[in-house]
């Protein structure tokens, strides 16, 4: 019997029902809704359901955006827009480019608008009317229905025309937020509140571009940190950093302190104004000799609510315009800076005399490469290379070699175009088919090792494989292509799908710098410019590169390759010979050897020359070819990546469902439970003066003694200054009372919101800093730094905002309620299904809007990672011109755009996800408006139609009729306004979630320090001992060190080798704690080191990274960031380390340092870094390839100064150069978490079976 087809028919059947759930959870989409389904906005049905059934989980869950507002499309016809423009002399014009982008869409929203203002007068008017026809025993009750009909009627158009106004301006956004002659009055102190208005207006947003840098200033020095932790953490520096950041914050605080007292001034002028604006419209109307009626009354009050709001928001108003030009000037000036690109340095020198770096022809064909006269510099004082003038014909191999700072990576990016300013020319063959870089620092991208290496190219097997195991990265990956079948057995967790993380960080120096190879031969250029490929790797690695990669994959192609391997100089065709004089030579290896031999130091040359010139003789070894060292490397059980072995995801985790109730609980603690009560008391204070005036003035009203008062004492005085009304003092004193208690709560609330955000910033700033290094190692630094930045600004300016519009409007309702309780009592109870109703939507409502939120905050973290990721990665991505697959006329209207282009599709994406969000948070806010516009409006229905019922059987109280009406359109507006703040404030509070998550629940460094003290002159001798030690990375990993055991005398020097990924920086994590411990301990002149706390332990020992790393400031501040020595001592440190050309050559000690140390080459960073360990002066030193950038004179130089000074020191030294261990004390080999070999590094020579020997290869070309 044949089951195929059934088994085919249930799988069908299967996927069937599968993609109906899918579509039934999607929300359903505006273009896919019917004209009735937008107009009434019942499309957003779908998402609100969505939120409460918990499926708003994924960004795809959300509705896609509308063809209109997509982003690519308003992206592509914006910047055909922008092109029109051409740019002058004051930047880019992105203003009127934007003004005429969004002309035909911005100004017909007028329309709508105008009629929607025009509707809200209707309102108070036709209220009025009805206490009028309520207070006239004569009127017809016709006309009263009539009057409750138009009342209906107008706020449904209203409710109508300000949605659809909503929904129309936001989609436009997404593309880029009667009583006489006493009325003059009121007009009058509208003009007067304009003055104040306008000053503090202006006041806020001058404060807001101070609060902004002082900002910016802040997150640029916590996003250093957090690129530079484990610097930080190894040398013991989070306090000092902790201090500079809460420096900066003080600054921040101080603009933003002033901004939230002005800011309260503003909700001192917006609270009170329209009720002391009414207060003395009455007064004056009364002491003019007129009466107050019922509708003169509460018309006048709800017309001065109208006319008042546009005054009253224009701080605000007149603040975001300023925000928004601010963001509009610092983008155009950004848009108008130079950039860089091949193209551009296509031009001629210009008129003006100013010389640029343009590319020229040549007669010779066969030049690949010609540079005629270069002189180029990252700065505009100095040069950085002269006079440079040498041709390179196509398939020459040209070795680039030089002293630490000679300008040999500047000379790459000369030939590349990224130098700021040159002069000379340079002539690139098919440079438009772009150049294959690689830079010192290797640059990935967040993705898959296999997208790193295909990059924009189409995947092509053959191709792969071998590129795959030309770079030796076959080992790590041990991926086998055959014809088109691929056979897969995973070194990396998920192989060459395995995330790399931000920067690499997933991977190993050696492994980050064989990807980025890999990555560059894979792209088929004509021109390679490779800066110091081997330095992270080690020697076999290298030769295995240097013959599969360099002298096969490449051999038909023109490669400038810079290098400090002597063996290999001797095997290309040509050498670059840079000296720090800045003089260039440029000829063959016959000739430029002996050059370089007389160059450099015969100390560095005996360790890297041929077997004559070690100081012990031993017999050649011959070289493993690449099959041996694969089969070597297969067996080995060690991963590559020795620092952490995670695995990078993209997702982040986040809460779902509303607002717990204890981030509100925290929230309160951090503004202090007496402070909480203050302001909460304030806050009942002002409402109940507030609802009190209201109620006298109703009381006033019915006892019909607004006006006899006032004439009794005109009759008896012609003066009536000399006698003022009880009624007009007990009025005039609440409303000054409600002014009195409303400043008291403002500035209250400010500084309790204040003290809140300063509590809860320092102490994340702590617990970040205090977190342990594998937190940083598994965490995108985008998304701390999100935390940091865009979270704790929300609840410093967003979240008090907020909560204060939401505090407000929920004591005006509850006051609303009270007050309709008394006026229409019956009429309440009638409407509570409407408040259960209400109640439901709210709850709807901020389930949408939390999850939306959450999703929001989530979209940020990949816009923001990538866009850093890519910005470092510029160079790179310009020079492979991945252009080249963008259509003619992207690449006519703008190359800079287009080299880019793949990328910012890419950039595009992740924006298209967090616009999604924002559409579905307006979209969710329109829905609810339209639903408590319903519920409003039957609520004014039945206020009605209960006053015309009174007027019926006689019971009608014209005064509360009035005052009824009032307080229901009053409630109008606060039940439509109250859902939105308490959303927008729960989505605020989100952000306070987001940082209580990192608070309670990061793990703290000091809360695994022990109790136990330590004399201060530990450790006296510095002898290390392992016992059976294991370290693994992940429960289910294999052993990064495997019951390894050894013994280190005091003062001794101990050289480690091994391969890549054999453990080596593992012993360096284990000895600093930074790397839990499965089994063993590790003691320290006999005392367990997990004994002693982890600050105390690091503290004192001293440490040379492998990546080295320097923070923003002087050189000075990097080599003393604590401030223990004196100047003279620095300089004395430095002369006795032979450094003092190079910190003369960068400019001396107060020579600014960019952020990372960008501004230095990577081995005058190394300098630095290894300058500030002699500092030190610990007892324990540990060297992680700590010269690996830098030259061999420059090499061997260190090494003597490292034994001198570290003389009496025990000292551990990782290096890949086997000079740098031959004069060590002993060797350990590291092999698969296990120390195989043990001895002196002339014994391990001389023995033929030794794996040092293996290591080190071919004698005659160690170095």
């Amino acid at each position: 019997m044949d089951t195929s087809r059934g088994d085919n028919n249930d799988s069908a059947s299967f996927d069937g029902r599968r993609r109906l759930l899918e579509n039934e959870r999607k929300p359903k989409n505006e273009d896919d809704a019917n004209w009735f389904s937008k107009f009434t906005f019942f499309w957003i049905n779908s998402l609100i359901n969505a939120a409460a059934k918990g499926q708003l989980l994924e960004m795809d869950d959300l509705p896609n955006l509308t063809k209109e507002i997509e982003v690519g499309k308003v992206d592509n016809e914006f910047m055909e827009m922008l092109h029109k423009y051409p740019s002058s002399s004051g930047g880019v014009p992105l203003l009127r480019a934007l003004h005429q982008y969004l002309k035909f869409k911005f100004y017909p929203l007028c329309l709508p608008k105008v009629f929607y203002d025009a509707l809200s007068y209707m309102s108070p008017l036709l209220v009025g009317y009805m206490v009028e026809l309520v207070s006239d025993p004569k009127a017809s009750i016709v006309d009263g229905v009539y009057i409750s009909v138009g009342l209906v009627v107008s706020n449904i158009l209203m409710a109508l025309t300000g949605a659809h106004y909503a929904h129309l301006l936001n989609r436009v956004c997404m593309k880029v937020d009667t009583v006489g002659l006493a009325s003059t009055v009121s007009l009058g102190i509208a003009l007067f509140v304009l003055v104040p208005v306008y000053f503090i207006a202006k006041k806020m947003a001058s404060l807001y571009a101070q609060l902004v840098s002082a900002k910016d200033r802040r997150v640029m020095l916590v996003n250093e940190a957090i690129h530079g932790m484990q610097t930080l953490k190894l040398n013991v520096l989070e306090d000092i950093y902790e201090k500079r950041i809460l420096k900066l914050r003080r600054e921040e605080v101080k603009y933003l302190k002033r901004r939230k007292y002005i800011d309260a001034l503003s909700v001192y002028i917006w609270a009170t104004t329209s009720l002391l604006m009414a207060t003395f419209t009455f007064v004056v109307f009364v002491l003019l000799g007129n009466r107050l009626t019922p509708s003169k009354v509460f018309t006048s009050l709800s017309l001065c609510q109208l006319m008042f709001t546009p005054v009253i928001n224009l701080p605000w108003f007149i603040n975001s315009f300023y925000q928004a030009s601010v963001s509009i000037k610092r983008i155009a000036c950004f848009l108008s800076t130079e950039a860089a690109s091949l193209d551009f340095y296509c031009e001629k020198p210009t008129s003006e005399g100013k010389e640029k770096f343009f590319f020229r022809t040549v007669a010779d064909q066969n030049i690949a490469l010609d540079m005629n006269k270069v002189a180029a510099s990252w700065e505009e004082a100095n040069a950085t290379i002269k006079d440079i003038t040498f041709s390179v014909k196509q398939g020459e191999l040209v070795g680039i070699y030089g002293p630490v700072g000679s300008g040999k990576s500047s000379l790459l990016y000369a030939i590349l175009g990224e130098i700021s300013k040159c002069a000379g020319s340079v002539y690139v063959r098919d440079w438009k088919d772009g150049v294959a870089f690689v830079s010192q620092d290797p640059w990935l991208s967040n993705s898959s090792v296999r997208d790193n290496i295909v990059f924009e190219k189409e995947f092509n097997s053959h191709l792969y494989s071998t590129v795959i195991d030309a770079c030796a990265l076959g080992p790590d990956l041990l991926v086998r292509l055959f014809m088109f079948f691929l056979f897969l057995r995973y070194r990396l967790p998920q192989g060459d799908q395995t995330l790399v993380g931000e920067r690499g960080r997933a991977l190993s120096g050696g492994q980050r710098a064989r990807v980025a190879l890999a990555r560059a031969v894979y792209q088929d250029k004509p021109l390679y410019l490779l800066d110091d490929p081997f330095s992270a790797v080690d020697r076999n690695v290298a030769n295995v590169i240097f013959d599969a990669c360099i002298l096969g994959c490449l051999r038909s192609k023109t490669v400038l390759m810079v290098t400090h391997k002597l063996d290999f100089l001797r095997r290309v065709d040509k050498i670059i010979f840079m000296k720090k004089s800045g003089t260039v030579i440029f000829g063959s290896p016959d000739r430029m050897l002996p050059l370089i031999s007389a160059e450099t130091s015969m100390s560095a040359l005996r360790h890297d020359g041929n077997d004559e010139a070690v100081d012990f003789q031993f017999s050649n070894v011959q070289k493993m070819d690449y099959l041996c060292y694969k089969s070597v490397v297969e067996r080995e059980d060690e991963e590559e990546k020795e620092d952490m072995e995670v695995s990078f995801t993209p997702c982040c985790h986040h809460q779902i469902g509303l607002v717990k109730f204890s981030v509100y609980k925290s929230y309160i603690r951090s503004l202090g439970c007496c402070m909480f009560v203050a302001i909460l008391f304030a806050f009942i204070l002002m409402q109940t003066s507030r609802n009190a005036s209201d109620w006298y003035l109703s009381y006033w009203l019915q006892s019909s003694k607004g006006n006899e008062t006032v004439n009794r004492f005109f009759a008896a005085s012609g003066d009536p200054r000399d006698n003022i009304s009880t009624e007009l003092i007990i009025y005039a004193s609440l409303a000054v009372a409600n002014s009195v208690f409303v400043l008291f709560r403002a500035f209250l609330y400010a500084y309790g919101c204040l003290r809140a955000a300063r509590v809860l910033h320092d102490r994340l700033l702590h617990k970040i800093l205090q977190a342990p290094l594998r937190f940083f190692n598994e965490t995108a630094p985008g998304r701390i730094i999100n935390r940091i930045s865009s979270d704790i600004f929300t609840i410093d300016d967003a979240l008090p905002s907020q909560a204060n519009i939401l505090a407000k409007f929920a004591f005006e309702i509850l006051g609303a309620i009270v007050v309709l309780s008394y006026s229409m009592p019956w009429c309440l109870v009638s409407l509570l299904p409407l408040f259960l109703y209400y109640g439901y939507i709210h709850k709807a409502y901020r389930l949408a809007c939390c999850s939306i939120k959450r999703l929001y905050s989530v979209s940020l973290s990949p816009v923001y990672s990538h866009f850093v990721d890519s910005i470092g990665g510029a160079a790179t991505i310009r020079a492979l011109r991945v252009s080249n697959r963008c259509s003619n006329k992207c690449r006519m209207e703008s190359n800079n755009v287009g080299s880019l282009k793949l990328f910012v599709n890419e950039f595009l994406e992740r924006f298209s996800f967090n616009m999604r969000s924002q559409y579905s948070e307006y979209a969710s806010t329109i829905w609810l408006s339209i639903r408590i516009q319903i519920i409003s409006i039957i609520t004014l229905g039945t206020v009605c139609a209960t006053g015309l019922l009174q007027r019926m059987f006689g019971q009608a109280r014209p005064e509360l009729v009035g005052l009824g009406l009032s307080y229901v359109l009053l409630l109008k507006g606060l039940l439509a306004a109250f859902v939105p703040s308490f959303t927008e404030s729960e989505k605020a509070f989100v952000s306070v979630e987001r940082v209580l998550s990192y608070i309670n629940n990061l793990e703290s460094e000091s809360s695994e320090e022990l109790t136990q003290e330590t004399v201060e002159c530990w450790p006296a001798y510095g002898g290390i001992v392992f016992e059976n030690v294991v370290v693994r990375y992940t429960a289910d990993g294999s052993a990064a060190l495997d019951n390894i055991s050894f013994e280190i005398h005091p003062g001794e020097h101990i050289g480690i080798v091994g391969r890549t990924g054999a453990g080596k920086s593992t012993i360096f994590g284990a000895l600093f704690r930074v790397c839990h411990l499965e089994k063993g301990r590790i003691l320290i002149d006999g005392l367990d080191i997990a004994s002693v706390g982890i600050r105390q332990l690091r503290s004192k020992l001293g440490i040379v990274s492998q990546d080295p790393f320097l923070f923003s400031g002087t050189i000075r501040e990097n080599l003393d960031m604590k401030g223990e020595y004196t100047k003279e001592q620095l300089l004395q440190t430095i002369e006795s380390s032979e450094l003092g050309d190079l910190i003369e050559q960068l400019g001396g000690l107060d020579h600014h340092v960019e952020e990372g140390g960008t501004n230095l080459s990577a081995g005058q960073r190394q300098l630095i870094c290894l300058v500030r360990a002699i500092m030190t002066k610990k007892k324990i030193v540990c060297i992680d390839e700590a010269t690996s950038h830098v030259d061999l004179d420059t090499d061997a130089r260190m090494q003597r100064l490292l034994r001198k000074t570290f003389a009496d020191a025990t000292v551990l030294t990782i290096a890949h150069r086997v000079n740098t261990v031959l004069s060590c004390d002993r060797t350990f080999v590291v092999e698969g978490g296990r120390i195989v070999e043990c001895g002196t590094p002339e014994d391990l020579i001389h023995n033929p079976e030794s794996k040092f020997r293996s290591l080190i290869g071919d004698t005659s070309i160690l170095g």
